[in-house]
Order: structure tokens, then C-alpha cells, then sequence
């Protein structure tokens, strides 16, 4: 008789493994020069205090966000699709993931409630993940915890935890991992040596930038009244905000018209739930 094994509980994984971390940073900072030592408790500080979880999502994604009262991960996503399609729902994956489907579907059926996963980013400054959309989602932790639980991984869990043979390091994913009272030692362990060489104003990319970051999961269903606000590049939030609410004989290209109406629905549901824009100047 075949025994499947037991789901793993990611969120129980990361509680376990902040004791080592503790260990780990101690260790870290036991090591350095009293300046350097001082510089990673300053970062680490600001990780502790100022730490924020982010999504980042594109103009379309954010307004149907918004507008529909739930964010959905890309399961959830093909089961809405399903219902209007010819194709199953693994096809439906397949073609929306490409080569990283059977890493997503390794890694999201390896945990306990793996398929309601929401994914992004630990951040402390900046746009967060831009890769993914030009809208930075900040979260309230506290809203999330209440419906959610809430961990992070050292890195991105695709590319660094599951082989493109979909083979899981389950192993180095208990050991990377930490609870949110965890997060700071976590990036210790990790950004020590960068942050004792960066200078300070580029602590926040050596934290989250496209290239590496800190992955935030979210083991439930994500909501617009657990957003604190949407940060959106300075530049961009003036020219949209400009050709949408004053510069109407501007000439867009359809493209861009698009972009601009875009924003000023988002804007009229941003008033709905109360929320502002958070435009950043150095992201």
C-alpha cells in the first residue's frame, strides 16, 4: 500500500527554526569589528521595525484586486479560468507558468495548505519586486496574521529551493526560514557580509531587489483592508496623475491611455477602502 508522506507545515517550520537563527546571528556579529557589528544591529533594527511585506502587481491585476475584494495566486486563478475554458486545469498552468510549473507544483503541494500560498517580498524601503508590476502592495502585518499565517524564506523559492527537475530541498528550507519576530535574524544570517560593506542608502536593495530577495508567504486569503497603502514610482504617479485629472488634450498612445485610465480607476477605489498613494522617489 502506498503511504504518501505528511504534508509539511510551513509556518511551523519557520517557529522551529528561530532558535538556530538566534544562534546563527549571535555568531555572526560575535565575529566582527565593533563598527561593523554596530552597522548589522543598526540594519538589523530597521528589518525588525520597519520591516513590511510587499506584493507587487500590474495595473490590471491591482484593479481587479481591488475591485473584486480578493487577491488570487495563480490556483485560484485557473480555477476561475476553468470555468470558461476548453482546457483542464494543469493545461491552464502549464501555459501560464511555463518551465517553472512543476517547480510550483512541487514546492506549493509540499506544504500544508501549499495551494493558497500568496507570495512576495520582505522590504524595508523602494517599489519591492518591479518585475512583477509597477504597483508595490504594503501590507499591514497585523491584518494579515488575523486571517493568515505569515513566513519568509531566505530567497526566492523557486529558483533556490526546488531543481528544474522539481526536486524540493526540503531540508535547506527548514533551516532558511523564520517567523515574522524571526525576520531580522534571518536577513542577518543572510546579508551580513553585504551589509557591512554597502553603504547605508542601499541597505533596502541589498534587502529586496529583482535579482535576490527575502520571500514573504502568506498561508491565506489576502484582502484590500489589509493594504496600508500603494507605492508607485514618483515619476510615474505625477505624469498619470497629470494626463488623468488634468491634461486632457494630451495625446496618448493607446497603450499609454490605457495606463492612465488605468490608474485613475484604481485611484477611485483606493478612496473606497480608504487607502492613499505612496510615491517613492529613490526606489
Amino acid at each position: 500500500m502506498l503511504v504518501l508522506a505528511e504534508l509539511v507545515d510551513f509556518f511551523t517550520a519557520c517557529g522551529e527554526n528561530s532558535a538556530s537563527l538566534v544562534t546563527r546571528s549571535e555568531a555572526i556579529l560575535s565575529k566582527l569589528e565593533d563598527e561593523h557589528q554596530s552597522r548589522l544591529l543598526t540594519f538589523m533594527e530597521s528589518v525588525h521595525r520597519h520591516g513590511q511585506i510587499s506584493i507587487n502587481m500590474r495595473p490590471t491585476v491591482l484593479l481587479t484586486f481591488l475591485t473584486s475584494g480578493t487577491l488570487l495566486n495563480i490556483h485560484q486563478w485557473a480555477e476561475s479560468i476553468l470555468k470558461r475554458s476548453r482546457k483542464t486545469k494543469n493545461a491552464i498552468l502549464k501555459d501560464k507558468l511555463g518551465d517553472y510549473y512543476f517547480r510550483r507544483m512541487a514546492f506549493d503541494l509540499y506544504f500544508r495548505g501549499g495551494d493558497a500560498f500568496q507570495y512576495g517580498a520582505l522590504i524595508v524601503g523602494g517599489l519591492g519586486l518591479e518585475r512583477y508590476g509597477e504597483y508595490c502592495a504594503i501590507f499591514s502585518l497585523a491584518k494579515l496574521q488575523l486571517t493568515s499565517g505569515v513566513g519568509y524564506l531566505a530567497s526566492d523559492s523557486l529558483r533556490t529551493y526546488v531543481s528544474s527537475k522539481a526536486s524540493l530541498d526540503g531540508e535547506r528550507i527548514r533551516t532558511e526560514c523564520a517567523c515574522d519576530t524571526h525576520k531580522h535574524f534571518l536577513a542577518c544570517v543572510k546579508l551580513a557580509s553585504k551589509i557591512c560593506s554597502a553603504p547605508e542608502m542601499y541597505w533596502n536593495r541589498c534587502l529586496c531587489s529583482d535579482d535576490d530577495y527575502i520571500e514573504a508567504i502568506i498561508g491565506g486569503q489576502v484582502t484590500p483592508d489589509a493594504v496600508r497603502s500603494i507605492r508607485i514610482a514618483k515619476t510615474d504617479y505625477l505624469l498619470y496623475w497629470e494626463y488623468a485629472f488634468n491634461e486632457f488634450a494630451g495625446k496618448l498612445s493607446e497603450l499609454d491611455r490605457f495606463r492612465v485610465d488605468t490608474f485613475a480607476r484604481i485611484d477611485d477605489n483606493l478612496a473606497r477602502f480608504g487607502l492613499t498613494w505612496e510615491p517613492v522617489t529613490d526606489a
